[in-house]
């Protein structure tokens, strides 16, 4: 599963973390919309 918080994360550190996950999630799902754009003007 993507973007998952790893377990040996500090807890201090929670807001952190959850700020690299969402910008990891939105930049995989960018990446899976541009893909299907290109796939779809072919």
């Amino acid at each position: 599963m993507l973007g998952v918080i790893t377990e040996d994360s500090n807890p201090n550190n929670t807001e952190e973390n959850n700020q690299r996950v969402i910008m990891f999630n939105s930049l995989f799902f960018y990446e899976q919309n541009f893909y299907i754009q290109i796939k779809s003007q072919e």
